[in-house]
């Protein structure tokens, strides 16, 4: 059995709503996509924005086309 290990953080990279990393410029990162502790903005923070953005980068980086 694996522990489970939550970290808390309000820092992190800044996403859109599809959870794809903005670049300094304000353009979407093609293929990046960032969850839970990693992305930042909002102000929720902990397990319920690491399930509903982890949910939402896996999703959309799975229907991304491959390279």
């Amino acid at each position: 059995m694996i522990p489970l290990s939550i970290n808390d953080s309000y820092g992190g990279l800044k996403i859109d709503g599809r959870c794809q990393v903005i670049d300094i410029y304000g353009k979407p990162i093609p293929g990046l996509f960032a969850g839970g502790e990693a992305s930042g903005g909002g102000r929720q923070h902990g397990i319920g924005r690491a399930c509903v953005t982890g949910y939402i980068a896996g999703t959309q980086a799975a229907a991304e086309p491959a390279t």
